[in-house]
């Protein structure tokens, strides 16, 4: 039998964002796919030839899936390149500039050269290791799909709570970083509002928003989880709206010139005209915003626009994050550079059971 090639069909009201994001999986064995139908709420069959699967009868309709890459294709031989292909792009995108950032957390810019996936470095952890940004963003997916969709902020939580308390969602199953502002707002109960609690903690986990029609006071309502303040809050607000744009078709060239806004997110609207030693890549929240717009503008490529991101230092794994999660939007992981990724990326199963 192929390892490389499954195709599967679908019964008719099988439509939710997650239903198709096995084509965005490295698919390795006949069983992977039944576990990933059966985990993702899917009702459909898988069948070892395309002869066999025809969108007919109690099927809707038919795709292939592919290894990593590869875009579904209706019964027809139709490349689909859906909204809901793009979410998985977007958050396995997230992760891979997550786990490539993870090593080099940190460190100075200039003292060290991301090409590729590897392991060790600041954390110790094996290559394709992910971090919290990763973890709390596949918890707020896994809310937003249990929840059909809605944002239930007591459950968003609960599932934080499980993350940073019995390891649930963590990749290898380790808690090995979190932040201080998140770690004392699961603690406590409490959103952190302080005007020096302004790290990227929530901007690194609010993109799955961006794929629901979730208002701005939703938004806000889930970074405050955490962050609180006003700068915090509306950091998520404009990456959300950011990446819905973006979603949309246009450009991040044609959408830079629209973000104006006032102090602190006045460089926005001119980020891409700044050179890279204006732009900083700490944990401070505006600081992430603006290195991922400027990578995303700067770059054209899903390779080049994270592997930048994580060159710029410092706050690797986040920045990473951010920016890959846009770029995955953008470019897709089409290229042999994300497959490649995509082969050594860790726990892919349980990123896939919460989209």
């Amino acid at each position: 039998m192929s390892n490389n090639m499954w195709h599967v069909a679908l019964e008719p009201g099988t439509t939710r964002m997650q239903d198709v994001i096995l084509a965005n999986l490295s698919v390795n064995d006949f069983e992977l796919i039944g576990l990933l139908l059966s985990t993702s709420h899917l009702k459909g069959k898988v069948f070892e030839t395309e002869s066999d699967c025809r969108p007919a009868g109690d099927h809707k309709w038919c795709f292939t899936c592919y290894t990593i890459g590869e875009r579904i294709r209706d019964g027809g031989g139709t490349m689909m390149n859906t909204k809901k292909n793009r979410y998985a792009d977007a958050m396995y995108g997230l992760a891979i500039g997550d786990a490539l950032g993870v090593p080099y957390e940190f460190k100075d810019r200039g003292s060290f050269e991301c090409t590729e996936m590897v392991g060790f470095g600041s954390h110790g952890q094996p290559a394709g290791t992910w971090s919290d940004d990763t973890s709390m963003t596949i918890a707020t997916a896994k809310s937003l799909k249990d929840c059909d969709g809605e944002v239930n902020i007591r459950d968003i939580t609960d599932n934080f709570l499980n993350w940073s308390r019995r390891k649930d969602f963590n990749c290898n199953g380790e808690l090995f970083d979190i932040g201080i502002a998140t770690s004392t707002a699961l603690d406590t109960g409490k959103s952190q509002t302080g005007e020096f609690d302004n790290g990227n903690g929530s901007l690194m986990r609010i993109l799955p928003l961006a794929f629901t029609d979730c208002t701005d006071d939703e938004i806000r309502a889930v970074s405050a989880i955490t962050h609180g303040h006003e700068i915090s809050m509306q950091a998520c607000v404009i990456y959300v709206h950011v990446a819905r744009r973006l979603l949309a078709g246009e450009t991040i060239q044609e959408i830079i010139p629209t973000l104006k806004f006032a102090k602190p997110f006045d460089r926005l609207d001119k980020i891409d005209q700044l050179s890279v030693d204006r732009i900083s890549s700490t944990g401070f929240v505006v600081h992430t915003l603006e290195a991922s717009l400027w990578v995303l503008a700067k770059y054209d490529s899903f390779k080049d626009t994270v592997l930048a991101a994580v060159n710029l230092g410092d706050d690797t794994d986040t920045t990473g994050a951010v920016a890959g999660g846009l770029a995955g939007i953008v470019y897709g992981l089409e290229s042999d550079f994300a497959k490649e990724c995509m082969a050594v990326l860790r726990s892919k199963e349980m990123i896939a059971e919460c989209l």
